[in-house]
């Protein structure tokens, strides 16, 4: 998969270079461009400035492009020169404060006055010609993915309600193309999805990968005051009663059974997430954190969305933590062929469960 890369287009009235700009992006050929322009997605009665909020919240990178379309100055003086739409100057701010100097290229047109507040830094010039700044827009956009974060929204805090909550992991179940992590100690409420999420990856390509990295039964049972303390005291009954129907539902297909790797981890997870095709650019992470003590007190859980934007980020800090926990899980990882299974099975049903206080 080639990464692709959403670059907003703002532009004036000079619709020929915002047409120029838009196909030569969409012509490159080592990287996969995605164009955004912002009347192409929006309808009657919508508020421009809260559109362009939801759409530029993902862009990797902005085109700002100043054009001579208005005249202006000083009120004492009676000179006049060319001027970019005031939309443009704003937007560019906006852009600056969004993803930061790095990721947002200007672009001038003729004599069109620069603010002064963007003296000293660069920008490209055109006369009239656009292809003699192509090579710059190249350099640009191929330095995006190895750029730091900077200002760029990696992390969105969710909300912990139960229906959202369910919406949001939905969402990454529906979304991953070529694999989806799941981790987590109890699965309480995976075990009542668990049908339907079978559904969706059982319709995903032939090779979609679905992980299972799952606390084992066995570690919660010897450590079982350890877990009453953090997690409840049903810890172990809705971790064992998930297992038990996922392994039910690997037998009874083998289409779903042939996508799924299972790993048992010994040891006390710090936080569960849910994570759709982490290896590939735009990848989706949901982490939720056990805090001891919250739910005691009244807390939920912590709960936040991560996105693969940058490979010096806050998502490849997760995403390689989670690498290292099914490496340290792969000495329990199941094989999903029936006899292996069954034998699973047989040894889950054997635990004796202490009784709950």
């Amino acid at each position: 998969m080639k990464d692709t890369i959403d670059v907003f287009i703002v532009h004036g009235h000079d619709n020929s270079l915002r047409d120029d700009v838009e196909l030569f992006l969409k012509r490159i050929r080592n990287i996969n461009v995605n164009p955004i322009i912002l009347e192409k997605f929006s309808k009657p009665g919508d508020v421009i400035i809260q559109k362009l909020e939801s759409l530029a919240l993902n862009a990797d990178a902005a085109f700002i492009l100043a054009t001579p379309d208005d005249m202006g100055g000083v009120i004492k003086s009676k000179k006049k020169q060319p001027r970019a739409r005031q939309n443009v100057w704003l937007e560019l701010g906006w852009f600056l404060a969004r993803l930061g100097i790095e990721r947002t290229f200007l672009i001038i047109k003729g004599d069109v006055e620069v603010p002064s507040d963007y003296a000293g830094i660069i920008y490209a010039h055109i006369s009239n010609d656009f292809t003699e700044i192509k090579p710059r827009l190249n350099d640009f956009l191929g330095s995006i993915r190895s750029l730091p974060p900077g200002r760029l929204t990696e992390l969105e805090f969710l909300s912990s309600n139960i229906l959202l909550r369910d919406r949001d992991w939905n969402e990454i179940h529906e979304s991953a193309q070529s694999h989806l992590l799941i981790t987590g100690i109890s699965f309480g409420r995976l075990k009542d999805y668990l049908g339907d999420l079978k559904n969706k990856v059982i319709k995903k390509p032939d090779d979609f990968v679905l992980e299972f990295l799952i606390t084992n039964p066995e570690y919660i049972l010897s450590n079982y005051d350890l877990f009453h303390s953090n997690h409840g005291r049903n810890t172990l009954r809705d971790n064992i009663e998930f297992i038990m129907e996922l392994i039910e539902l690997l037998l009874e297909n083998e289409e779903f059974r042939t996508k799924v790797k299972i790993h048992l981890h010994n040891g006390l997870l710090t936080f569960a997430c849910v994570a759709g095709d982490k290896n590939d650019w735009k990848g989706t992470m949901i982490t939720q954190f056990f805090i001891k003590g919250a739910r005691q007190k009244g807390y939920e859980y912590p709960r936040f969305k991560l996105r693969n934007r940058t490979s010096k980020g806050v998502f490849s800090t997760f995403s390689s933590s989670v690498d290292d926990l099914i490496e340290d899980s792969n000495t329990n990882a199941i094989s999903t062929s029936t006899i292996e299974l069954e034998k699973l099975q047989e040894k889950i049903k054997s635990l004796t469960i202490a009784k709950n206080p």
